[in-house]
């Protein structure tokens, strides 16, 4: 998809990873052009009636009981981050991206950047908090130019710009 001209254009390749907790978008926006390259998806473990279910007894006695549902889903969590962190490693070996920004929840942030490696972190740029995995990736490209040229120069919505383009509107400065 073409990146309009109001927004940067990415002479030079840069990754836009969308995460969520065990699903994700990698997107490589580069030379006026953004595309999906990968989607992951980790699916949630199912579980049936007593699937899961642990007893740990000895001598006539219980000690413990419960279910393991909890560390099944952790184990999710972590073969999807394992995952995308090997996918954004081929990517940026492949197009030899220069900066790599991070739509991901606060939650799993950390736990994204504990698994990438030192060649991912020296390229990242900014993290931003919050589930974007449902962003069209023009708004992820709106969010980045807001950040970068530090908010001084809006971009209206594209309502908006049909308004302003008018011949009769004013635009204030």
């Amino acid at each position: 998809m073409r990146i309009p001209k109001i927004l940067p254009q990415f002479d030079e390749p840069a990754l836009l990873i969308v995460t969520g907790k065990q699903s994700g978008i990698i997107y490589l926006a580069a030379a006026g052009e953004i595309r999906e390259l990968v989607e992951i998806n980790v699916p949630t473990p199912t579980y049936s009636d007593r699937e899961g279910f642990f007893v740990n007894s000895g001598r006539g006695q219980t000690f413990a009981s419960g279910s393991v549902y909890e560390a099944k889903d952790d184990q999710a969590k972590l073969e999807f981050i394992k995952n995308l962190a090997a996918q954004t490693a081929g990517f940026l070996r492949e197009y030899s991206v220069d900066m790599i920004h991070l739509f991901s929840p606060a939650y799993v942030k950390n736990d994204i950047l504990k698994r990438f490696s030192r060649s991912v972190k020296d390229r990242m740029g900014i993290h931003f908090a919050g589930e974007y995995l449902h962003v069209q990736p023009l708004e992820l490209l709106r969010k980045v130019w807001a950040r970068v040229s530090g908010g001084s120069k809006a971009i209206p919505k594209p309502e908006a710009q049909k308004i302003l383009d008018r011949p009769n509107v004013k635009r204030r400065t």
